[in-house]
């Protein structure tokens, strides 16, 4: 582990997160109510006490280093002085403790990018069960049922059944029940009653009047409800599968310290303790690994598998932003489809109660897609930036 990428960094971390997130060097931090936002904050105040400790008496002791480099340079005599010996000893004591500070470094940015990395796994879940309880408590399909079928329309069942009794006396045909729940025929039908039922043209026009708006927006309207209930269950289904991701990250997130207890039992058990205890239990393995030669081969695969881990993380987060991002253009859709109807000032007085209750639940759902799902803080690459502390 070199020296370079070890100050690096954590430089680039001290310096980027407050950068990207708008803080300022004095500590004066942006309090948000976002959970995110206290997450950063967290993070930031991690890598400020990693950077006041062991980073600056890292660079002390390398500025120390570099003084008795000049020193030794400038002494090299025959033979050695005893000053010339005394700084080289010093130097190699320096030596060791840079690449002691190295790796001690190196475990403790582990640590704080493991357990920030857990604390947004437990964030990102709770967003996936919100939005799992969001399409739950969705009436989409009730409204558009209900907006597309003009059998589910008062006026039109009055109506119906006043149509379908003058034909009966005229013709003594009657349309068969399984066919009146079609709405489609339902709609045919009433039509030809209008026109070839008994009675005077003057109330046969006065009856196609009073379904006009109903047969029209339907009629009109019909393939647009059925595109936004098929898509709303088309996210219900992405939900699903983000659900299944998270708990399959998690497991994979949590396998290298050897806690192998799935996600929703452990937030069910509040057993966050054992997953600290777990990676403590790792991490010490890696210092020991630091020490003891003998043990540095198991030492670099927990690191590895640690990166690896953190690596899954970013994966999902990209998963995670891009459902929401397609969630909110899909409900930004919906919005536009109910404000679509081409008649909809000519027959405004008989709109059914339900479009507007439709167009309430697709406005709620932009905004919470927009808000209360949407972490805007990681836009661009300010996830890696937490996480690696890697430029943007």
């Amino acid at each position: 582990m070199g020296a370079k990428y070890l100050l690096n960094c954590l430089r680039i971390s001290f310096v980027v997160l407050f950068s990207s997130f708008g803080v300022e060097a004095s500590n004066s931090f942006n309090y948000d109510s976002t959970a995110f936002s206290a997450l950063v904050r967290e993070t930031q105040q991690s890598i400020i006490i990693i950077a006041e400790g062991q980073g600056a008496r890292l660079q002390l002791t390398k500025q120390r280093l570099a003084i008795l480099t000049g020193m030794i340079a400038a002494q090299q005599t025959a033979p050695p002085s005893p000053s010339y010996l005394q700084a080289l000893e010093e130097k190699i004591r320096l030596q060791d403790s840079i690449q002691q500070l190295e790796e001690d470094i190196y475990v403790e940015l582990l640590r704080v990018r493991y357990l920030k990395g857990l604390d947004l796994v437990k964030l990102l879940y709770e967003k996936v069960l919100s939005l799992d309880h969001h399409f739950a408590t969705m009436q989409t399909f009730q409204h558009v049922s209900a907006l597309s079928n003009p059998n589910s329309y008062p006026a039109f069942q009055q109506n119906h059944k006043h149509l379908e009794d003058r034909l009966k006396k005229k013709s003594g045909v009657t349309m068969p029940a399984l066919l009146q729940s079609n709405p489609f025929v339902s709609t045919t039908f009433s039509v030809v009653a209008a026109l070839l039922g008994d009675g005077e043209p003057s109330q046969k026009q006065k009856d196609l009047d009073e379904i006009s708006c109903i047969l029209d927006f339907t009629l009109r309207m019909s393939n647009d409800f059925n595109t936004i209930y098929y898509e709303t269950e088309y996210l219900k289904q992405g939900n699903e599968s983000l659900k299944e991701d998270i708990m399959t990250l998690f497991t994979d997130y949590t396998k290298p310290i050897g806690y192998f207890v799935p996600l929703d039992k452990c937030r069910k058990n509040d057993d966050w303790e054992a997953v600290t205890d777990a990676l403590a239990k790792t991490l010490k393995e890696v210092e020991d690994g630091n020490k003891d030669p003998n043990l540095a081969k198991t030492a670099m695969k927990h690191r590895n598998n640690l990166e690896f881990s953190i690596d899954r993380l970013l994966d999902f987060m990209d998963k995670y932003t891009a459902f929401v991002s397609q969630g909110e253009k899909y409900y930004q859709k919906f919005l536009i489809i109910v404000g679509n109807y081409a008649n909809a000032q000519v027959c405004a007085t008989q709109m059914p109660m339900e479009l507007a209750a439709l167009k309430k639940d697709i406005e709620i759902s932009i905004e919470k897609f927009g808000t209360s799902y949407k972490l805007s803080e990681l836009k661009g690459s300010k996830l890696k930036d937490l996480l690696y502390g890697m430029p943007e």
